[in-house]
């Protein structure tokens, strides 16, 4: 008998963290439908470089225009770097360059404070990704797109929430990453 219940209550438990999960999976994931989006924070055209300009800066711009999304034109104060048909379409929707929306992939854990603020474990992927976000020199000039793609399915993000009585997640901080998965690697 002893052993039944004891099997019964790892059951019970198994299957009260797993709806725990699903529910934190799903009202994060609508939580991060509203500002999921990643960026490159590229929101001023025609730009213009000189011999003054940094080299990062630079290089940025040489990596837009090796994919495709912008062209250099030399002019005698500089080089200028405008949008190209296929850098306008990429560009117009949000006046940025994006390479796609956080999603989650798995919560793995969920801790549960005393104080009502949760931290929240989870692994994330990255949907509609283009193709140029993917390119060698995007990833070399704008490191945070590498890192996000090298982490994805791997790296452990972090999140804190508070459950408000309503049932609803509130989200106290951005999420931020908590550990690398080594069994990925």
């Amino acid at each position: 008998m002893r052993e039944y219940l004891a099997i019964s209550t790892l059951l019970f438990a198994g299957f009260t963290f797993a709806g725990q999960t699903d529910f934190y999976l799903t009202e994060l994931q609508h939580k991060f439908v509203e500002n999921s989006e990643l960026c490159l924070d590229e929101h001023k055209w025609p730009q213009l470089s000189s011999s003054q300009s940094e080299p990062w800066m630079i290089s940025r711009l040489n990596a837009l225009a090796t994919v495709g999304l912008i062209t250099a034109t030399i002019k005698p104060e500089g080089v200028e770097y405008t949008l190209t048909e296929k850098g306008r379409d990429a560009w117009q929707a949000r006046e940025d360059f994006c390479y796609g929306a956080l999603r989650i992939s798995k919560v793995t854990a969920i801790e549960f404070q005393e104080n009502g603020i949760n931290t929240v474990y989870f692994y994330y992927g990255v949907t509609d990704m283009p193709d140029w976000a993917r390119d060698k020199s995007i990833r070399y000039a704008y490191s945070e797109v590498d890192t996000v793609i090298r982490g994805m399915n791997k790296e452990v993000i972090q999140v804190d929430v508070r459950e408000n009585p309503d049932g609803t997640l509130e989200l106290l901080n951005y999420p931020t990453p908590a550990s690398i998965d080594s069994e990925n690697e």
